[in-house]
């Protein structure tokens, strides 16, 4: 028993219920001193299980009792909001940048889409160019194949100007990447 009291004693501010702990109290009106509910443990989370991201609107805890419900918030003015636009624009130049690896040179190539651009060895066609929205982060895609010789496609897929480690065409002596698309 001198071990659990002792243990208790050591755990007093940490542990409810232990020796030497304080029960936290709120004033109630009309009811005086009351104990207030220690709050709720974290949950432990499992994989694939998550918190909500958004704590509860304010009003939606209960009054106590005798208390009156808190007034609504008024409503704000409903001023018109424009629309988002959520689809790309097609533009008909595709801005490319070549480096030839051999010579050390950079190189921009201008190709309007449906048009066959010579870099080198390569031939470069853009198919489509897009661009976002002017009300969405700037951002820029285009779809390009490439090909050397008479040969079958080396690349023949999306560039996107934001990511240009997934659409970088690296070639032995040759790279092209986006740079960007042009009315």
């Amino acid at each position: 028993m001198r071990g659990v009291a002792a243990l208790a004693l050591v755990l007093g501010g940490l542990w409810p219920g232990a020796a030497g702990a304080q029960v936290p109290t709120v004033n109630v009106p009309g009811r005086g001193q009351q104990a207030q509910p220690m709050p709720a443990p974290s949950p432990q989370l499992l994989p694939g299980q998550f918190l909500p991201a958004v704590p509860p609107p304010p009003g939606s805890v209960a009054p106590l009792p005798g208390q009156d419900a808190p007034a609504a918030p008024a409503a704000p003015s409903a001023a018109p909001v424009a629309p988002v636009q959520t689809e790309w624009l097609a533009l008909g130049t595709a801005e490319l940048r070549g480096v030839d690896k051999v010579m050390a040179r950079t190189t921009a190539l201008i190709a309007r889409v449906g048009e066959t651009v010579r870099f080198g060895p390569l031939s470069v066609v853009v198919r489509s160019c897009i661009v976002r929205p002017p009300d969405r982060a700037p951002d820029a895609a285009a779809f390009v194949e490439i090909s050397e010789g008479g040969r079958p496609p080396l690349f023949g897929r999306w560039m996107v100007l934001s990511q240009p480690q997934l659409s970088l065409v690296e070639h032995a002596t040759h790279d092209i990447r986006l740079a960007g698309c042009k009315p």
